[in-house]
């Protein structure tokens, strides 16, 4: 391929056929020699490349000459060099970091132009190229020939629901490259392609060796992001026993409900990713070395500690809410045995009354203080009805 065969020399010199005198005199002031355009086409083809970094530069058109295959190549004492060629688009959504032989590709929300883009610029195969646009609901592994793609998922949290999903991360490893695809922000995996980008000590670290090291740093950051999230689950879950105890066990029946199903939405993302960690050390694959396997044996154990955590998580909220849930039963049980009392107490008034009502001539009926003689029998055979409740020790 073009994009990779380029990257194999070092020339020294600026070869440009269509520079113009306001171009030669910049790079004349910085101390770059500029050469004469060669009239072979392999020579105008070439392109330079720099020791430790490549930085790509955007497609721009030279008058009359827009249809025509040209690269610029610019060597600079700081092993600092750009490339441009004006055939070769980059899509919209790629964004590309370059170390030595090492090059880590990222696409979001991969587009048909991008998917043309590795069909004509890597010896990808077709399947591997396939899987980056079709959504995978568990996670797998599947080397093919010249690459070894993966397809991971990671917890990400829905701010405006409340709760994790997760987000597919698909991943081909080649022998000098890295290509990520996702379609939804991941915020770690940003950051980390950021300061790859910005340092070049970064780059040193992180990318000076084989892409599986890449990959192995990759997974290790998306794994510890984990712990961020289990310490907010661990802050609610101490909020929500607080709360409960205060007597506000209606208003944490929706809280314990909503971190509930976070914590199982985080269960059921991170359980299959152990199994593509398990794959990778089960099978001899070529982009897995024997030196490394035992540094994905440590994102194994990773894994394991994110899972106890959430375990105890789980054991812990579904205790809150068989607490939160006695407390209310108890409260009920207290509301209807006051409310009990109160009908037992008003029946036998109820039975004084239905029989005045029932009768032909009301006792007292010719006295002006009939009300208040017939009242203060109610409130007697109501003392008196208390009294019996007290002695049985009904209440």
């Amino acid at each position: 391929m073009a994009a990779e065969n380029a990257f194999e020399s070092e020339p020294q010199t600026l070869h440009n056929p269509i520079a113009g005198d306001g171009l030669k005199s910049i790079l004349a002031a910085a101390g770059v020699k500029t050469a004469e355009p060669f009239a072979d086409d392999d020579a105008q083809e070439t392109m330079l490349t720099r020791d430790e970094a490549l930085v790509e530069t955007d497609k721009f058109e030279k008058k009359g000459l827009k249809h025509m295959p040209v690269r610029y190549g610019i060597s600079l004492p700081s092993s600092i060099s750009f490339w441009y060629n004006e055939t070769e688009k980059k899509p919209k959504h790629m964004h590309q970091v370059r170390f030595q032989q090492l090059t880590w590709i990222d696409f979001e929300d991969p587009r048909d132009e991008d998917i043309t883009y590795l069909q004509e610029n890597f010896n990808i195969h077709p399947l591997a190229i396939e899987e980056l646009v079709t959504p995978t609901y568990q996670p797998k592994v599947v080397q093919y020939d010249g690459c070894l793609f993966l397809s991971v998922h990671i917890p990400l949290f829905d701010i405006s629901h409340r709760t994790t999903f997760p987000g597919e991360l698909d991943i081909i490893l080649t022998r000098d490259h890295l290509i990520t695809s996702h379609r939804h922000d991941i915020y770690q995996l940003a950051k980390f392609f950021s300061e790859l980008s910005k340092n070049e000590g970064r780059r040193r670290l992180y990318m000076s060796q084989s892409p599986t090291h890449l990959l192995y740093a990759v997974l290790d950051i998306l794994f510890n992001s984990c712990f961020p999230k289990l310490n907010h689950i661990s802050q609610k879950l101490d909020f929500i026993e607080s709360q409960v105890f205060a007597e506000k066990e209606k208003e944490m029946v929706l809280e314990i409900s909503i971190l509930k199903r976070d914590i199982l939405n985080f269960r059921r993302t991170l359980k299959p990713q152990r199994s593509i960690l398990e794959s990778l050390l089960a099978k001899n694959h070529p982009y897995v070395p024997e030196e490394l396997k035992m540094y994905f044996q440590d994102l194994i154990g990773t894994n394991i500690r994110i899972w106890n955590i959430l375990e105890s998580n789980k054991e812990t909220i579904e205790a809150l809410e068989a607490t939160n849930n006695s407390l209310l039963s108890n409260k009920l049980d207290i509301t209807m045995k006051v409310l009990t009392i109160f009908s037992a107490v008003l029946l036998p008034m109820s039975v004084y009354t239905n029989m005045l009502a029932m009768s032909a001539t009301i006792p007292f009926g010719n006295n002006p203080n009939a009300f208040w003689i017939h009242g203060a029998l109610m409130l007697v055979i109501a003392a008196v009805t208390i009294v019996f409740f007290k002695w049985k020790k009904w209440f």
